[in-house]
C-alpha cells in the first residue's frame, strides 16, 4: 500500500509519500531528494517508523507561496521523482488540525478533489496525533502540543502503547500478512483542548487526576510533544517532560495507512478539526428582523 500525504494546519506545509513494507523485515528508507531549492526546505530526520513503513519522500518547507499554490507543485514533483502516476497510489492522508482554518481548508479540499480523481480513499488524519504516532512505544502519556495563537495552545492527551485491535485480521486478510493491524493507535483521552500557556501544567495535573486517579509524576510521566512546547512556561512540575521535536511528515502517511488498515475510510473523513469556534462567531450578532410592517 502506498500512501500520499500532507499537512498545512501549520506555517509549514508537511509532505510525505510512504510505502507499507510486505513484511516486517527491517527498516528501509529511501528518500528522495527534496524538490525545488529554497533554503527553507528542510526534510526531516528519520525518527524510526521502523520496519513496517518505508517513506520514500519527505519534506517540511516553509515558503512565501501559500499551502493552495505550493501543495499541487510539490506532490507533481514527488510523484515525476518515484517515478509514479496518481493511479498508483493507494491512499491519500491530510491532517486535519486543529491549526489554521484557511490551511486546513486548503489542504483537505486539495486531497478530496485528488483522491477522487485518481479514483482512491481520502482519509483525514488529526494532525495532534500525528505527533503522537510512532509505531512501537512504550506505554506512556504523550500530550502533543500546537500554537493556536491568540495567547493559547491547542493540545490533546493521548495514551500510547496499548494495542488497539482494530481492524481483525479476519475481515482484512491483507493486513494478516504482516500483523500490521498490531501497530498500536494512539488513543485520545480528552478532545482538542485550547489552553493558556500558564494554565497548561495545572489543567493537564487536574486532567490526569480525574482519568488515573494521580497526577503526573516520576511513576506516571507526561511527556509534551512539538516544537511549539518552548511556548510553555519554564520550570515545568515534576513528572513533565518536553521532547520539541517537529512532526515528522512521514508520520502522516503511517498514521493515515494504519487508519486505513482499521476498516471504513469513512470513519476518518477528510474534515477539518479547527479545535475552536472562528473569532468572528464570539462577536457577530444576527440582524435583527426588520419589523412586519403593514
Amino acid at each position: 500500500m502506498l500512501a500520499a500525504a500532507w499537512d498545512t494546519s501549520a506555517g509549514a506545509l508537511c509532505f510525505s509519500v510512504v510505502r507499507l513494507a510486505e513484511k516486517a523485515d527491517g527498516p528501509d528508507r529511501d528518500r528522495a531528494e527534496a524538490p525545488g531549492d529554497s533554503p527553507d526546505e528542510t526534510p526531516d530526520e528519520d525518527r524510526g517508523f521502523g520496519p513496517r513503513f518505508r517513506t520514500l519522500f519527505s519534506l517540511s518547507v516553509r515558503a512565501a507561496e501559500s499551502h493552495s499554490r505550493l501543495l499541487p507543485s510539490v506532490l507533481r514533483e514527488a510523484l515525476d521523482k518515484l517515478g509514479l502516476e496518481p493511479r498508483d497510489l493507494d491512499l491519500v492522508a491530510a491532517g486535519r488540525g486543529p491549526g489554521s482554518f484557511t490551511g486546513l481548508r486548503a489542504g483537505l479540499a486539495f486531497a478530496k478533489g485528488f483522491a477522487m480523481g485518481a479514483g482512491i480513499p481520502a482519509i483525514g488524519v488529526p494532525s495532534l496525533a500525528a505527533l503522537a504516532f510512532a509505531p512501537n512505544p512504550a506505554p506512556a502519556l504523550v500530550v502533543p502540543v500546537a500554537d493556536a495563537r491568540r495567547g493559547e495552545l491547542f493540545a490533546c492527551l493521548y495514551e500510547v502503547g496499548e494495542v488497539e485491535k482494530v481492524g481483525a485480521p479476519a475481515e482484512n486478510p491483507e493486513t494478516r500478512r504482516d500483523r500490521f493491524w498490531e501497530i498500536p493507535l494512539p488513543r485520545a483521552l480528552t478532545p482538542v483542548l485550547a489552553i493558556k500557556p500558564q494554565n497548561f501544567p495545572g489543567t493537564m495535573k487536574e486532567t490526569i487526576l480525574g482519568l488515573k486517579g494521580r497526577e503526573p509524576g516520576p511513576d506516571l510521566p507526561l511527556t509534551v510533544l512539538g516544537e511549539d512546547s518552548r511556548l510553555l512556561p519554564q520550570g515545568l512540575p515534576e513528572g513533565f517532560a518536553t521532547n520539541p521535536l517537529p512532526a515528522d511528515p512521514a508520520a502522516f502517511g503511517a498514521l493515515g495507512l494504519r487508519l486505513l488498515a482499521s476498516g471504513n475510510p469513512g470513519d476518518n473523513p477528510p474534515l477539518p478539526l479547527y479545535g475552536r469556534s472562528p473569532e468572528i462567531f464570539k462577536t457577530w450578532k444576527p440582524p435583527a428582523r426588520l419589523s412586519d410592517s403593514r
